[in-house]
């Protein structure tokens, strides 16, 4: 992919899931990207069921089936869902693991900060700090993706 891309978060949020704790099965009209920070649980996409734990992100491209569930006590995520410009899907595989979250960490705390103070301009704010979140996730194709700000 050589081109360059833009994102806009619509919704996003930071979530403590339990064992009655569900999404819904249903067909994605957007992007989705959950961070996995605790616990573990089932997540399904196009039919396919993922055991998925602390340290994994999910990647949901436009189009994908998705539903949830079954999550242990103390579960936690982090799901962003957004519009992509630029391209169709980010070069993302379905799940990606990582030993530890600490690069994500700032900007995903200072993300939400942002998203749910909702001071004037937080929405362009949130798009930035998703844009660096973008930019740090391990993309496998060879080709360089540029990022840049929203329109």
């Amino acid at each position: 992919m050589d081109e360059t891309l833009s994102a806009y978060v619509f919704n996003a949020v930071d979530r403590d899931c339990g064992p009655r704790w569900s999404l819904e099965h249903g067909v994605l009209g957007h992007h989705n990207l959950m961070f996995i920070t605790d616990g573990a649980g089932d997540f399904y996409i196009d039919g396919e069921r993922l055991w998925l734990s602390a340290g994994d992100v999910i990647y949901y491209p436009v189009g994908s089936e998705r539903s949830a569930g079954g999550q242990q006590p103390g579960t936690h995520l982090y799901a962003f869902d957004f519009s992509l410009f630029g391209c169709e899907r980010l070069p993302l595989e379905t799940v990606t693991h990582f030993s530890d979250f600490g690069q994500f960490m700032p900007n995903i705390r200072s993300f939400f900060f942002a998203w749910y103070e909702k001071s004037e301009g937080y929405k362009l704010v949130c798009s930035g700090i998703f844009m660096m979140i973008l930019s740090a996730l391990p993309y496998p194709s060879a080709e360089k993706i540029q990022i840049r700000m929203s329109p």
